[in-house]
């Protein structure tokens, strides 16, 4: 039987009943039943998965990520357990229809009616999440690469499933060859800096110029309907207040089961679910169980209140499972970065956010940057360092709005200097957060100062300088001719001049 969006449960259940009774007369192993069953069951639900995709790759990734890949995920226990219970009772179910005993398919009808609402939801989860991943990801790299990367990126979603090789297309179409084509420009251009310090000589590039150099205008957001969902549940109190309450329900979840979930993943997750209308009726469903009471314009029983518990558990495991596995798949995915930078790239993705992205895109273009220049090094890499010198930089402008809240000259001046390569900017003088909180309490500044400054220090973008070290020490115990070694190792980064 086809799938439609409106077949009947009891069409549904059938349908599920003959795929179950098939896989059992062909003697499959236990864990070939489950998979082929879930997939037949996603195949006829998908009309019921809000943001189910409608590219063909993306439906298999979907199945592939909830049927195998994720077995391994500490979240998957709960959704193990939901799979066995739904397939003992759709045995059973099944053996009724056989024995055409319909007072027992009516027993079971319930049951396996709850169940199968479990299973979807689980899906969802894995659903959402993808869903939103991709689209951040979409936004993040037409900022950075102009209107043009859509195309690129269409083509990579339709070609590719979920998985390391569609982050390694993402990484080899907008990583890789950008960077590399700006490293030759920039060399062409001299748009670098040659200078001495001590017995070093240093040879700096601006992160700037690298972007620069990517010479596209950036795509205005065009933010597509799980974006937009996903962002209205951080847009009212309400919407903020369910989001809490979904979170503070989760973090007890892991607790009591011992599988735990960091924060910024616990708060993503909250938020996203929370576009389910399951979560709409967690606090009402709460507060019936803790109390007795039934809140306005609901008749929960015991068992009902307790679906809507197990219900928001199952959305919640399923985006847990569709996170994990694709974070792992895209730590995987770059061949050029080191063990260290990959530990970077970690903490700074958290859960794909927007800003966790637009920080990962960043860090993945410098850190092929730095690559590059660390293939120049040749035979003298011991001779050479490669250092990173970032300042937090914020807008000059919103330095100037400081001054309705308090700041004056000497205040400023304690914290800010002009950056001498943007008169539109301003650079942080302290290299933490202690230092800048000592220095707002020396000045005793009012609260609203206070916040505002600590406010654009947590959104400080950071200017990049790259510094390449050359000891000259060391190369002078190796050469007779220093100038011409110098000389040497300049023509490998495309430098013909001293």
């Amino acid at each position: 039987m086809e799938p439609t969006d409106n077949m009947s449960q009891q069409e549904r259940f059938s349908a599920y009943a003959a795929r179950l009774s098939k896989m059992k007369e062909s003697r499959a192993v236990r864990e070939i039943l489950e998979r082929e069953l879930l997939l037949e069951f996603i195949r006829i639900n998908r009309g019921r998965i809000n943001e189910f995709p409608l590219i063909e790759a993306q439906q298999r990734s979907i199945s592939e990520l909830f049927t195998l890949r994720g077995l391994e995920d500490p979240q998957y226990e709960r959704v193990k357990n939901i799979i066995t219970g739904f397939i003992q009772c759709l045995n059973k179910y099944g053996k009724a229809l056989e024995n055409q005993n319909p007072d027992e398919t009516q027993q079971l009808i319930p049951e396996l009616s709850n169940l199968e609402v479990l299973l979807v939801k689980s899906i969802q989860g894995v659903v959402f999440v993808s869903a939103l991943t991709l689209d951040n990801l979409s936004e993040t790299l037409t900022g950075y690469f102009g209107e043009q990367a859509y195309k690129t990126i269409d083509t990579i979603i339709q070609e590719e499933e979920l998985g390391v090789r569609l982050w390694q297309r993402y990484f080899e179409a907008f990583i890789d060859s950008s960077v590399e084509t700006a490293f030759t420009a920039m060399t062409r251009e001299e748009q670098f800096s040659l200078g001495r310090e001590g017995n070093l000589l240093v040879l700096t590039y601006r992160f700037d110029n690298l972007l620069r150099t990517l010479d596209v205008s950036p795509a205005a957001p065009e933010k597509s309907r799980i974006q937009l969902r996903f962002e209205d549940e951080d847009a009212s109190f309400e919407s903020r207040r369910t989001r809490k309450l979904v979170m503070d329900f989760l973090r007890a979840e892991m607790a009591r089961t011992g599988k735990p979930c960091s924060e910024s993943d616990l708060a993503h997750v909250s938020q996203l679910i929370c576009i389910d209308p399951c979560t709409a009726q967690l606090d009402a469903a709460r507060t019936f169980l803790h109390s007795g009471a039934q809140p306005e314009g609901t008749t929960f029983t015991r068992d009902s209140a307790l679906f809507v518990l197990e219900q928001v558990a199952a959305i919640a495991a399923g985006a847990i499972i569709g996170l994990n596995v694709m974070r792992e798949d895209f730590l995987r995915a770059p061949q050029m970065l080191t063990p260290k930078e990959l530990s970077v790239i970690r903490a700074l993705l958290g859960p794909f956010s927007l800003r966790g992205l637009h920080r990962v895109i960043s860090f993945v273009l410098e850190s092929q940057f730095i690559a590059i220049l660390r293939r120049c090094f040749g035979e003298d890499a011991g001779k050479m360092q490669i250092r990173t010198v970032r300042e937090r930089r914020v807008p000059a402008a919103a330095v100037a709005d400081l001054e309705k809240l308090g700041m004056n000259r000497i205040r400023r001046n304690k914290i800010w200097r002009q950056d001498p390569d943007d008169d539109e900017s301003m650079l942080f003088l302290l290299a933490s957060v202690q230092e800048l909180q000592n220095i707002m309490h020396l000045f005793q500044m009012e609260t609203a100062l206070t916040d505002a400054v600590t406010k654009l220090w947590d959104s400080a973008a950071f200017k990049v300088d790259i510094r390449v070290h050359i000891n000259l020490e060391l190369l002078s115990r190796t050469t007779t001719n220093l100038n011409q070694k110098l000389a040497e190792i300049l023509a490998r980064f495309g430098i013909s001049r001293l």
